[in-house]
């Protein structure tokens, strides 16, 4: 800033150090920025005499209130890619030094004076407005993280009250269980409404161990996520909710373990024919003028039960 008064608006190189901190299930944290709108990780200069990945930790901390336990070097960044120019007119050449931190600590929490929204998001399914200084390198990042992997497909279903920009994401993860022509679904026997069984992705979890702990908590039985074959994300206010969609093996059998909620709903495992569930759920508008919630949840099962068993065909 003493520099700036200086130099005003002219080019200056500037030193940073950025993290790009991802969660067990592969998610990376963003923050959309309230001078340009637009999501980035943290980052920040490498101030005089200060160790550069001592830096990283400390941006990290000061922008995000996550508390690095280790930094990887994922990649230094420069040249035409890295070059901007500030909302305010100051213009800087850039290089960055880029790391990942895998393990951390704390509670995220959002600078109200530089952050306008901060949510986790999969290396394929980034936002589109991605700050420039850290788009090559996020992208880059999302590059290394898919390489090999099998596609998923992606479905996507908008709200009538969905805001041009979503600020939250949510994921989850749901089962397909399926034997002998019966799938199982939680139906809940106060309302009589049913669902394919999942629920939130919690702290620490991987995509398929939260589809395991879900079923079994929800339905009592044990199961093995043997593959994903279908995201469906759905846009509801400033929400974004990602459902990952995965076929599950029976490998056992427990107990429920529902919570409050739950319990007071009446949630009971139930196995139906497969055409049958289909049925229920392929009548998602009749619940329009009754339950928005109900249909939506309706319209989201149907949409993901019509293309998983078009895939399984």
């Amino acid at each position: 800033m003493d520099l700036r008064k200086l130099v005003g608006h002219r080019p200056l190189l500037q030193v940073g150090a950025s993290v790009i901190a991802e969660d067990a299930a592969g998610r990376v944290f963003l923050q959309r920025r309230t001078d340009n709108h637009m999501w980035g990780y943290a980052g920040g200069s490498v101030e005089l005499d200060e160790v550069v990945e001592e830096a990283a930790a400390r941006e990290l901390y000061e922008e995000t209130g996550l508390t690095a336990d280790e930094l990887q070097l994922f990649g230094l960044f420069s040249g035409p890619d890295t070059h901007y120019v500030y909302p305010n007119g100051d213009e800087v050449s850039n290089v960055d030094a880029v790391y990942v931190c895998r393990r951390f600590h704390g509670e995220a929490v959002a600078q109200p004076d530089e952050v306008e929204a901060m949510a986790w998001f999969l290396p394929d399914a980034l936002p589109e407005k991605l700050s420039p200084p850290i788009r090559k390198p996020l992208l880059t990042w999302a590059a290394e993280r898919t390489k090999g992997r099998e596609p998923v497909k992606r479905v996507e279903i908008f709200g009538n009250n969905r805001h041009p920009e979503f600020d939250v994401t949510r994921d989850g993860c749901r089962g397909i269980v399926i034997r002998d022509g019966m799938i199982l679904l939680s139906r809940e026997t106060k309302t009589d409404w049913w669902l394919l069984p999942g629920g939130g992705l919690e702290i620490g979890e991987t995509l398929p161990e939260c589809c395991e702990r879900e079923i079994a908590e929800e339905t009592g039985y044990r199961v093995k996520a043997e593959k994903q074959i279908l995201t469906l994300y759905e846009y509801y206010g400033g929400t974004r909710y990602g459902s990952h969609y995965f076929l599950c093996s029976l490998t056992g059998e427990g107990e429920q373990r529902l919570t409050e909620a739950e319990a007071e709903r009446g949630l009971i495992p139930a196995w139906l024919p497969v055409d049958e569930a289909a049925a229920i759920f392929a009548e998602h508008r009749c619940w329009a003028c009754v339950s928005e919630e109900k249909r939506g949840s309706y319209l989201r099962e149907h949409t993901a039960l019509c293309e998983i068993l078009r895939e399984t065909e």
